[in-house]
């Protein structure tokens, strides 16, 4: 049992750091088209 809690903790962690990486990328996502645009 205690192993099912911890497997159940690290997938709260890492849906957590998904919704940190989505909130951080999303809004540079358009400088970084911006920037390949410029390369071309």
């Amino acid at each position: 049992m205690s192993h099912e809690e911890e497997f159940k903790d690290t997938t709260g962690v890492g849906q957590i750091l998904l919704l940190v990486v989505a909130i951080v990328v999303f809004p540079l996502l358009p400088m970084l088209m911006g920037r390949f645009n410029l390369l071309r």
